[in-house]
This record gives structure tokens, sequence and C-alpha cells, in this order.
């Protein structure tokens, strides 16, 4: 995932990186896991709102949607 490539292959900031979706019928929630130093969690918090925000923007692109399937 795009979280993971940043998080742990390119910035090694975290130990371990989990994402999990729960849809509901009229709402949803979004839960984003990582283990990793204290004082990392400002600029993890910021690289997780980034990712979020230009998934939002740009969409999931066709290379990521074949990775998929």
């Amino acid at each position: 995932s795009r979280l993971y490539k940043r998080l742990v292959e390119q910035q090694p900031l975290v130990s371990s990186l989990a994402a999990y979706n729960m849809t509901l019928k009229e709402a949803g929630a979004l839960q984003v896991y990582a283990e990793m130093k204290p004082e990392e969690w400002k600029t993890v918090s910021t690289i997780v709102k980034d990712e979020l925000h230009q998934l939002l923007q740009n969409g999931i692109t066709q290379e990521e949607l074949d990775a998929f399937k």
C-alpha cells in the first residue's frame, strides 16, 4: 500500500503498520494502526493524513487496482 511504502520502506518510521475498513449501512470507519517510537508520532500522523488526502483527491490508480485483483 501507499502507506506501507512510505512509512516502512521509504522512510522507516514505523515497525508495524495496518489499516482496517469498517463499512456500515449509513457510515463507516477507517482505522490505521502503526507502531513507532513516541517521538515519531507527529511525523507519522502527518504522513497518514497526507496519503489519505491524496487518495480522496486523486483516487486509486489503475496500477494499484490491478495489483489487488
